[in-house]
This record gives structure tokens, sequence and C-alpha cells, in this order.
């Protein structure tokens, strides 16, 4: 099998100029103008700008410039056929190209960011520059990276088909009406605590060793909590679990984990539990912000929670939820938060 990060090598002389990468790393060279694609699709320049905009193309101002390649003529061929067909609606089409833009954008930027960090620990050969190096071993990497791409989307999707399969197995089963509304999510934020002060003095291998455990520590509770993280802000992380019992069990592991080693500060952490609406693998709506207002009261390595968590934590055996006082949260009006500990730790908010 091809090593992931091969040792750094100069600059291909096949590959001349930047452009000659990026042709490489996209895996085909543009041959088609803006009227060719018309041309070759059927579809109009109105409809093909749009679809392009969505996957977060640059406009394109010369109809004939050679700008498009013969895969952008056959997956917008693809695209603008399933909403014809009826098979999808237009907003449903540009939604998902936006969601695979904003996901593939982050990706890419990860993975080159890592490769250059790589390529900078390794030395560049003969004194080549850093990147020019590393963007050089990421093109030549790019089949292999659009392989693992596939390979991991497919168990996350996966992943994900069984997990909203489960909950609405389970909501048929409760036909009283016990079971949350589908919409319905436990949201988590975990913030660490004086994160500022105290990487202020870190260097860059510091600051790197930090910011990998915290990564990993999160991405581990996380996921085997039965949760997913939606996204990290720099010394957060936002993270949803499908029911309350999975989401207080995702956010005691991170107060308990965070700051146990002394590498990372210890966190705040709070849960909220209510419909949201998800959008682009995120989600919004006044759930997410009781649970980031929460977090913003915690105290460190605690966890509070809202009202709702509460109420269904309530026959667990292993959590014990402890009320305090009602505060006054921003944009929110009065909240009761509500102290969350195992079983055997029953504390006040």
């Amino acid at each position: 099998m091809t090593e992931l990060m091969p040792s750094p090598a100069p600059l291909r002389s096949r590959y001349t100029t930047v452009e000659d990468l990026a042709q490489k790393a996209g895996g085909d060279s543009p041959s088609l103008s803006l009227a060719d694609l018309e041309a070759t699709t059927g579809l109009d320049a109105r409809r093909i700008q749009t679809l392009c905009h969505a996957i977060g193309l640059p406009p394109v101002t010369d109809r004939d410039a050679i700008t498009f390649t013969a895969r952008d003529a056959q997956e917008l061929s693809h695209a603008a056929g399933a909403i014809d067909s009826g098979a999808i609606d237009a907003r449903t089409q540009l939604s998902l190209f936006q969601a695979a833009a904003a996901t593939a954008e982050r990706l890419a930027w990860s993975q080159l960011e890592t490769i250059i960090e790589d390529t900078a620990q390794a030395g560049a050969p003969n004194g080549a520059p850093t990147q020019l190096t590393a963007i050089d071993r990421v093109a030549g990497l790019a089949d292999q990276l659009e392989a693992q791409m596939t390979y991991v989307w497919r168990h996350q999707l996966a992943r994900a088909v069984r997990r909203i399969g489960g909950r609405a197995v389970a909501a048929q089963e409760t036909p009283d009406g016990s079971a949350a509304p589908d919409t319905a999510r436990a949201v988590g934020f975990a913030d660490l605590v004086d994160y500022t002060a105290v990487t202020g003095t870190f260097g860059r291998t510091e600051l790197d060793a930090l910011v990998q455990e915290f990564t990993t520590v999160t991405h581990d509770i996380v996921t085997q909590g039965g949760g997913r993280i939606v996204k990290t802000l720099g010394d957060a992380v936002m993270f949803v679990a499908e029911d309350a019992v999975h989401g207080a069990t995702i956010a005691l592991g991170l107060a308990e984990a965070l700051g146990a080693t002394g590498h990372t500060p210890p966190a705040r952490v709070a849960l909220a539990f209510g419909p949201v609406l998800g959008r682009y693998g995120d989600v919004f709506g006044t759930t997410v912000n009781r649970a980031s207002r929460l977090a913003d009261i915690a105290e460190p390595a605690h966890v509070l929670v809202d009202e709702a968590t509460a109420q269904r934590l309530g026959g667990t055996n292993t959590m014990a939820v402890t009320a305090g006082p009602a505060v006054e949260l921003a944009g929110l009006g009065p909240v009761r938060p509500y102290g969350l500990t195992r079983a055997a730790q029953r504390v006040t908010a």
C-alpha cells in the first residue's frame, strides 16, 4: 500500500507550475469553456453558474475561457438530471452541494496543513521551499486521499443511517407519545478554561501538543459515547447526541478527562435537549444557544444541563441531577441550571 506521507522530495520536473500541481490534485485538466459546457450538457449559463456557485467555484465572466473539466460536465449534468426527473428538488440539490463544499473545503485545508507541518518537521530536501514541497506531495497523494475520504464517508453515512433509523424505530414503539420529536437532539459544549492565559507563553511545540490532545480526547469521548462532533471553535468543541442519556455520558466524560492529565486546562461543560434545525452538518436554534450560555456559567470540570435534559435523566441510576437557582441568560431569559454528576457524587449546581 502506498505510504500516506512519503519522504519529502523536490518538485517533480513534470510539474513546472503551481497550476500544474493544482490540476494534478484536482484530477482533471480544464478542457471546456462555459459555451462548451452549455453545448455539452444542454444547461444554460445561468443554471450552470448557480450549481457552480453552490459548489464554491468562482463565477465565470468569459464564456470562451477554458475553465471547466470533463468531470464538471458529467457531475453538473447528473445534478440537473436528478432535479429535472423529480428525484430531488432544486433547493435540496443546492443544499447538498453547499454542504459538500463546506465540508470538503475544511478537509482539503486540514490535509494540506497537516502535510505542510509534516514536511516542515522532516525538512524539505535540497533547500526546497517547505510549502512547495508539501503541495507537490499532496498532488501525488490526491488519488489515495480521495479513496480514503470515500472509505471513511461510507462508514460515517452508515453510522448516521443506523442512528436515525434506530430513533425512528424507537419512536414507533412508543405510541403513547413519550418519544422526543424527530428534530430533538442533545447539544453540548465543552469550553477550555483560561485558554488564552494558559497558552499565552506557549511555543509552537507546546501549543501543538495541547491542540492534539484536546482534539484526540474530545473525538474519542464523543464518538465512543454515541455522539458526533459538530465543530471545534478554537478552545471549545460542540457536539450532538440522539438522546439525553448519550449526551450526558459524553458531557461527564469530557468534564472528567479534560484537565486530568495536566496537558490541557479543565473545561466548562453544558448540555441542553430540545428541537434543533440541522443544516450543512451544523445545528441551530434555541437549544444550541441554551447549551452555549450554560457552558459560559459552568464551573471548571463541572457539567450543567437544562431542565429538559434533567427530566430525561430522572430515571437513570448512574447519574444525578441537582437543581440550582434560576439564572438570567442573555437572549433566553430565566433558565434553571441543573448540576450533573455521577450518581454517587451528588452536588449542588
